[in-house]
């Protein structure tokens, strides 16, 4: 291991492995595997010191092949002095005592490319390009190659064909020609040679019969295997059909009777020839695109999107994008020329694409071109995942912004559509700001195709927004949409509401989604029907389940005992309406009940005037036993004024309530009479019979009652006892009877009371009927 070790450093130190001499400003690197064993360099990868840019850089060692040295150095002048875009393209070279290095573009053996990436039309339009650059050589400079085979053919990056191997380029006219002095000494230059070089027959060498021969044998390698002798040249093998006639005229024996270099080609470009076809035009047109016409130019980018796909990748890259590129700058191509560039950008990695792409097009989002701006918002799902983030969020994202204010409504509504590619790529500052309302904007915009892809955007971006902005922003904006005039808008809005349903709050989600949504269930267009009932499907499974996990009651639990904040029974609860009109019928009368006082009255007997408590009174209830002798039912005559002056009070038209005559009132025919009431009748009435008891009372709607004080009450003028359950009892008003003793002074007649009561029953009468005909009834709330 040790003798190896020190075998590759004395190789590398011999030929000067890492720089030629100080001041050399490229980095000679790592050999490339795979050499060829017929050339008579070593090829390098290397790296220019400024920018870290890749080179080739080919090395002659001169101390081990001291005989090759003269060829060495004819090549090294050669490439120095002629240049052509299909010979290898010199950048620098350095010789010295015992090294020679010629520095070129990035470039591969082509026996290892046709090895690892063997492509027909890369092929062909090589041939192509290393017979321009022999046919050059020929007609153009006069010389003659003398060393065209596989060996001295490279790959760029392109997968373009460059002609290299200039070791025996010389003018064949030359006393001294290199040529053929040092021919044979070329590596297994014998198995290219044509039948008149290998009988050293120079007399033909002026007229480009040599290099015509070599080129066919170029042309078997690249469809077949390696040649390893010239007889194999007598079977074309893989060659294609096309090119096989043209192919058997460069091997002829005669070098007089063989064809030319100039006359390949000539048959290939023919209409209909082996070199006619879309990806030869493709590489012509772009490589001469500085002198064609802005027509042609236009044709040709119109048509070149469809076939880029078809190209090979490295081809793609490393030729045509660059031009493409090269043309945008300059403003020229439009959107046909962005089409095909972003095409070839999804065959690249995340790396090629940021450092070949990215620039230009931050630079065509800077552009006032709206026809690019659409061409880049279309494609935007195309290349935005190779960029980053934060180029995404702080560069492009504010060139794009401007589309929502443009003056177009084509670019106001492709970047709306935009918003959802750019999503993942924006800070949380940026969607919860700018981008939200940009789009509250643009769900109010004149048009309504914007409108709808405002709303269908607001519905998937919801999940990227924080709560408040969905509840403040997103959630009023849905309700806007269903209101909206286009049937398509409301649509979207209802597919919103339904996948943004989960996010609402309950009081949002019942007050204002829930009604909205409603209220097109029965819209005029069937779309905007079927999808709102499926928004309100989704809308009320989410309340059931929102109502499934709240508790039963929001009262506090509390004990049996009544009071002011007791729970209603259930009992109380089944009366219904009329526990609630009765409790209203309570609250009209409390003026009359706050005027009627009793007390216990002795005939004859002057009568005081002590407090008397309300109807209304809350008071706990006093229960005592009442005394027959003493306690009559009657009436005072300030209680009769009261009910004289409530018969015109009681049912006020429009008040808004029910009418108290609806109740249930007892026919006065069962009422006691003033005959049987006189003094001394053995008659006695039913009214006369103490309460020892009281009934329970009605509750009100929503609030349990109050017990009411029973007791008697004490008047100023009569023994009259009141109680004031047995009214709230009886949902009507107390019958009113006479005294069994002798009259009282300011009691009228039971005639007069009776004619009373049969009119005030009239009125109640009428009074129900006219509600009848105004379509009101019972259970109305007050205005």
């Amino acid at each position: 291991m040790a003798y190896f070790s020190g075998l590759v450093r004395s190789t590398l130190s011999t030929v000067g492995f890492g720089g030629p001499a100080p001041g050399f400003p490229y980095h000679v690197g790592e050999p490339v595997a795979d050499q060829d064993d017929q050339a008579i360099w070593t090829l390098h990868k290397g790296t220019k010191r400024e920018d870290q840019s890749e080179v080739s850089i080919f090395v002659f060692n001169s101390a081990q092949h001291r005989e090759l040295l003269p060829l060495a150095k004819n090549a090294y002048k050669r490439f120095r002095t002629i240049r052509h875009p299909n010979l290898l393209t010199f950048l620098d070279g350095v010789e010295n005592a015992d090294t020679i290095y010629i520095v070129t573009n990035p470039v591969l053996p082509l026996r290892q490319h046709l090895r690892d990436h063997r492509d027909d039309q890369l092929t062909l339009w090589g041939l192509y390009k290393v017979a321009q650059a022999v046919k050059f050589l020929n007609d153009d400079c006069k010389l003659v190659h003398g060393n065209l085979r596989t060996a001295s053919v490279y790959v760029t990056l392109a997968g373009e064909w460059r002609l290299g191997g200039l070791e025996t380029l010389c003018s064949p006219t030359e006393p001294e020609a290199i040529i053929r002095t040092y021919h044979g000494l070329l590596p297994q230059i014998q198995t290219y040679a044509p039948p008149e070089v290998r009988n050293q027959n120079w007399a033909t060498l002026d007229n480009g019969s040599l290099d015509a021969w070599q080129l066919a044998t170029l042309i078997y390698e690249s469809y077949n295997q390696p040649l390893t002798s010239p007889d194999d040249l007598e079977q074309p093998g893989c060659i294609p059909v096309p090119l096989v006639r043209a192919y058997k005229q460069l091997v002829l024996p005669s070098p007089t009777a063989r064809g030319r270099v100039a006359q390949f080609l000539t048959t290939g470009t023919r209409p209909n020839g082996f070199f006619e076809n879309e990806f030869i035009h493709t590489n012509l047109f772009l490589e001469n695109m500085s002198i064609k016409e802005a027509g042609e130019k236009a044709e040709f980018f119109r048509q070149l999107g469809p076939h880029v796909d078809s190209f090979p990748i490295s081809f793609s890259v490393h030729k045509v994008l660059p031009e493409l590129l090269k043309t945008l700058e300059f403003a020229a191509g439009g959107p046909q020329v962005l089409q095909a560039v972003l095409k070839i950008g999804q065959r690249l990695d995340e790396d090629q694409f940021v450092t070949s792409i990215t620039p230009t097009l931050i630079r065509l989002f800077a552009l006032p071109d709206r026809a690019l701006r659409f061409c880049l918002l279309e494609h935007l799902g195309v290349y935005v995942t190779k960029i980053a983030d934060r180029t995404v969020n702080d560069v492009i994202y504010p060139h794009i912004a401007t589309g929502f204010i443009d003056a177009a409504p084509a670019i106001r509504e492709q970047t709306v559509k935009a918003v959802l590619v750019l999503a993942p790529k924006l800070s949380k500052s940026t969607l919860q700001g700018d981008v939200v309302n940009a789009l509250g904007r643009a769900a109010g915009d004149r048009e309504p195709g914007i409108r709808t892809n405002a709303l269908v955007c607001l519905g998937k971006l919801d999940n990227h927004l924080s709560n408040v902005t969905h509840r403040d922003l997103v959630g009023p904006l849905l309700v806007r949409g269903l209101r909206d005039p286009f049937p398509h808008a409301r649509s979207a809005a209802l597919m919103a509401v339904a996948a943004t349903s989960s996010r609402h709050e309950a009081k949002d989600l019942t007050g204002r989604l829930l009604p909205a949504a409603c209220s097109v269930l029965l819209d005029q267009e069937k779309v905007v029907r079927t999808q709102a009932l499926k928004a309100v499907q989704n809308l009320l499974a989410t309340v059931d389940k929102l109502a499934s996990a709240m508790p039963d009651t929001a009262q506090p639990k509390t004990g049996t005992d009544a009071g002011p904040d007791r729970v209603p029974s259930e009992g109380s609860l089944q009366e219904g309406w009329s526990g609630w009109a009765v409790s209203s019928l309570s609250r009209g009368l409390t003026a009359l009940g706050t005027n009627m006082t009793a007390a216990p009255l002795t005939h004859g007997a002057a009568q005081s005037t002590p407090t008397t408590p309300s109807l209304s009174s809350t008071a706990p209830v006093d229960v005592t036993e009442a005394k027959p002798a003493t306690t009559r039912k009657t009436i005072p005559p300030t209680a009769a004024a009261a009910m004289k002056a409530d018969d015109g009070n009681a049912d006020v038209a429009g008040d808004g309530w029910d009418a108290i005559g609806d109740f249930t009132v007892d026919d006065a025919s069962n009422w006691p009479s003033a005959a049987a009431a006189t003094p001394g009748s053995s008659h006695t009435s039913d009214w006369d019979t103490p309460v020892t008891s009281p009934r329970q009372p009605l509750a009100t709607f929503g609030a349990s009652a109050a017990p009411y004080q029973t007791g008697p009450a004490s008047t100023g003028n009569n023994g009259v006892s009141v109680k004031d359950d047995d009214f709230f009892s009886t949902g009507a008003f107390l019958p009113i009877t006479t005294p069994k003793t002798s009259s009282l002074s300011g009691i009228k007649p039971a005639s007069t009371l009776q004619q009373r009561r049969e009119e005030r029953k009239l009125k109640l009468q009428q009074h129900r009927e006219q509600k009848l005909k105004k379509g009101g009834g019972l259970g109305a709330k007050k205005a």
